[in-house]
């Protein structure tokens, strides 16, 4: 397993940073993700306390989302991962918290490795074939 030094990367697009990169874990070999593309996630999300709050491993089902600077935290977590990467984050909800599972002012430790990646086909990206990509992305299943 590929890793990096930790890092203090936040994002740079509200007035109070969301969320901010814990460290890459493994930084991945793939197509940098982008708003707009489609992947596969496996994660998992913990409190400070260490409670287990989400877990796709146990649950036995991966997770798909669109990545989007301005979506749920994992959409903003994952932009700009490279595929077959993981990160730690540790992001800061926006809102009162997660009635009975998350307090507002407690921060959540997530854990994300990427499993699948389909390259964004929308508006500013041209009309492509079924199973052709933008030149120079590909996707990672084929």
């Amino acid at each position: 397993m590929q890793s990096s030094s930790s890092q203090a990367i936040v994002q740079d697009d509200g007035p109070k940073p969301r969320w901010s990169i814990k460290r890459e874990v493994v930084k991945g070999d793939g197509n940098r993700i982008e708003e707009g593309d489609i992947v596969t996630i496996e994660f998992i999300a913990t409190l400070n306390s260490g409670k287990e709050i989400a877990n796709t491993y146990k649950r036995g089902l991966s997770y798909t989302i669109q990545a989007d600077k301005k979506g749920d935290f994992l959409a903003e977590v994952v932009v700009g991962m490279r595929e077959t990467g993981e990160r730690e984050a540790t992001v800061r909800l926006r809102s009162a918290g997660i009635s009975g599972v998350v307090p507002g002012d407690e921060p959540i430790l997530v854990w994300v490795k990427i499993d699948g990646f389909s390259p964004s086909q929308v508006a500013d990206h041209p009309a492509l074939p079924p199973g052709k990509t933008e030149p120079g992305r590909t996707s990672a299943s084929g």
